[in-house]
């Protein structure tokens, strides 16, 4: 029988299954089963935070010496320790030695690099100190974000903002001022180039000259960079000038506490800057070793967004040290950044927030009469204060007891040039000043013992 076009034949309908239809049955059983066998993916844990490791290598940068005259140190804060670190001044390096309990000399009055490895890494500390009365700065480890707050740029009150790279490639910062109208335009504070192994000095009197305090800003763009700022008084008439370094910053916070409020005749001047988009309103309260309170006939400072507001608070402080005052403590609606600029007995001082610390904190102790100042401590506890002097003796161990919300004063032993801090139990703000020919006050923080290694694995191609 034959099959006429068109038609499909009886034949072919009675048959088994065709080839397609079986494919057709079968793919999908498969699909699915293969799909069963496949493990899921587990999604990468993005919000890990880095992990801490013992640091391998640190830098730590002195400015240049006032007029070219000063001396800057070296020292470490851990003990057991000695070596030798490198230190760099410009395309100089020499070789220096570096022992628990002493304090090195490192050569040049230009800004200086100190580079510590392996052991010599983890609390690594420096300091310049000026011949021009007293003088001092903490020298700083390479920061990505700095303020400073209650700087000049003025023919009465003038700053100047030094850059040093400790690294041989380029490193590149941007500087915001604020003012008291709000933040100033300055196209040379913006993409600041400072070439390997050399620092950048900007006068801000030239740079964006005008009266008034202001706020300073300096974020690294590209590399790595130490900012410092030498304050100063210039000349004026009988009164000689008369410089000091302004400690910095890191980071605006609603507590600022300002240690150290030398004595004699003089002015005290509060600088407070709001970085943020709304007003704030600033307390004042005076600081003794056993208590805080707000002195009388200071009101609260309002501060606009984006500005700098300076209030005199002589009258407040005079009486104040007299019984005892060790500093003062401003709190806000939201985060500031804070300035104290002391200036007695014809010598300018500056302080700036302290950040509390729990654990051991070094400083390098400069010429005259020192004491640790403390406050606010955060319990019950003990604070102690170990010393040692040029031939790396240790002194007389202080302690003092603590209870929340108070400090006190600890007098250094003469001849003191390196000084450990260390609370138990508890954490603190604290500072240390000096007296003498003149005033220096410079913060304590706690000692860089770690590096943040950042959590890298893998995730979904």
């Amino acid at each position: 029988m034959t099959t006429q076009p068109g038609r499909r034949s009886a034949t072919a309908r009675r048959g088994g299954l065709t080839s397609t239809a079986l494919l057709g049955l079968l793919l999908p059983a498969l699909t699915v089963g293969m799909l069963l066998l496949v493990q899921p993916h587990e999604p990468v844990d993005r919000a890990r935070p880095p992990e801490p490791t013992t640091l391998k290598s640190a830098s730590v940068a002195c400015p240049a010496a006032p007029d070219g005259a000063g001396t800057a140190y070296v020292a470490t804060g851990q003990p057991g320790v000695r070596g030798a670190v490198k230190v760099s001044s410009g395309d100089q390096e020499s070789s220096v030695r570096v022992q628990s309990g002493r304090v090195s000399t490192m050569p040049g009055a230009g800004a200086v690099v100190a580079d510590g490895e392996g052991d010599l890494a983890p609390g690594l500390i420096g300091a310049r100190f000026g011949d021009r009365r007293l003088a001092a700065v903490d020298c700083p480890q390479p920061s990505p974000e700095t303020w400073f707050t209650g700087v000049g740029a003025g023919t009465r009150h003038n700053s100047v903002l030094e850059l040093t790279n400790p690294d041989a490639g380029p490193a590149v910062a941007d500087v915001t001022v604020l003012a008291g109208g709000g933040e100033v335009t300055a196209g040379d504070l913006r993409g600041v180039t400072v070439p390997g192994n050399s620092s950048v000095q900007l006068d801000l009197s030239k740079a964006v000259p005008r009266r008034g305090e202001l706020a300073l800003r300096v974020v690294v763009s590209r590399g790595r960079l130490a900012p410092t700022v030498l304050d100063e008084l210039p000349k004026l008439g009988a009164r000689p000038l008369t410089q000091d370094w302004l400690p910095p910053q890191p980071e605006p916070a609603d507590k600022n506490v300002l240690l150290g409020l030398p004595a004699g005749a003089g002015t005290h001047t509060l600088t407070v800057g709001n970085p943020g988009e709304d007003e704030v309103r600033a307390t004042v309260k005076i600081l003794t070793g056993d208590a805080a309170f707000a002195p009388q006939g200071l009101d609260a400072l309002r501060v606009p967004p984006g500005t700098v507001q300076t209030v005199a608070i002589t009258a407040q402080v005079r009486q104040a040290i007299q019984d005892g005052a060790l500093g003062v403590e401003v709190s806000s609606t939201g985060p500031v950044t804070a300035g104290l600029r002391s200036f007695v007995d014809g010598d300018l001082s500056q302080s700036a927030p302290v950040l509390r610390g729990g654990t051991p904190m070094s400083l390098i102790v400069p010429p005259g009469d020192a004491s640790v100042l403390l406050a606010d401590a955060a319990g019950v506890g003990v604070v102690t204060v170990s010393s040692w002097n040029e031939a790396g003796k240790e002194l007389k161990e202080q302690r003092l007891e603590v209870k929340p919300g108070t400090g006190g004063k600890v007098d250094l032993p003469t001849g003191a040039t390196l000084v450990t801090m260390t609370p138990r139990r508890t954490s603190v703000h604290a500072a240390l000043m000096t007296t003498g020919d003149g005033a220096s006050i410079v913060p304590f923080h706690e000692l860089v013992l770690d590096a943040l290694i950042p959590d890298v694995r893998p995730g979904v191609p």
